[in-house]
């Protein structure tokens, strides 16, 4: 953990390597896991894997632990580095602690800040804004919500908007990416970030392992994809 400040920050942020973030999340499903074991009535080495994932696909329905754990699980690995962290702005109850669980990072990481965690590649700060969608996958409402949020927060700077798409509808064949491009470039915007889409490709016959997918959809076109796995595999 590195303590540190950016310019563009207002105050405090604390870096964690992935072994660090990892070491956090391996020891909180480790507590979840021991205390559900005896219901599944099987032994932790049998069970570990399967609790681990229902886990994380539950966590990631939720705000607070999506800011914490998508950044390590779902975004680092498009970013390639020799020295990779993910940050996170402090509030104001933190004094210099050293955070070692994710009950500490829930508690000190700031609310309400337009950089929801950030990621330092190589010394270089990139900042993102995170929200969720889960309404259909129609072209014209994934294009009408991102440019309602671009809207709402106005000049972020160099804050990219990722947009996690978490819709019931599974067919995302369905989603043309360039037209939602094309609608949100219609308009002009009062910021230097990225807008991009995240979603996990699923291969079939292999459940731990999925393709994660980023589209850039503003200013440009663009596409990453990288072979990923469930926490429990990596």
């Amino acid at each position: 953990m590195e303590i540190t400040k950016d310019k563009d920050c207002t105050g405090i942020i604390a870096c964690f390597t992935e072994d660090e973030l990892k070491r956090m999340h391996e020891e909180f499903c480790m507590k979840f896991i021991l205390e559900r074991v005896p219901l599944f009535g099987g032994s932790i080495s049998e069970d570990k894997e399967k609790i681990t994932d229902d886990l994380s696909r539950e966590n990631l329905k939720q705000k607070e632990y999506i800011e914490l754990f998508f950044p390590l699980f779902g975004l680092l690995v498009h970013y390639d580095g020799h020295e990779k962290c993910v940050c996170f702005e402090m509030n104001s109850k933190y004094r210099n602690e050293k955070i070692e669980n994710i009950e500490q990072l829930f508690e000190f990481t700031k609310e309400y800040s337009i950089n929801d965690f950030l990621l330092r590649i190589d010394g270089n700060y990139r900042k993102f804004q995170l929200k969720q969608y889960k309404e259909s996958l129609d072209n014209n409402k994934i294009a009408s919500f991102i440019k309602k949020k671009i809207k709402k927060y106005g000049d972020i700077g160099d804050t990219n908007l990722i947009i996690v798409l978490q819709s019931k509808e599974r067919n995302i064949s369905n989603v043309d990416f360039e037209k939602i491009y094309v609608s949100i470039g219609d308009e002009k915007y009062r910021f230097n970030g990225q807008v991009l889409i995240f979603y996990n490709e699923m291969i079939p016959r292999e459940e731990s392992k999925h393709i994660s997918v980023i589209k850039e959809v503003y200013p440009e076109l663009k596409t990453s994809r990288i072979d990923n796995f469930l926490p429990s595999k990596k």
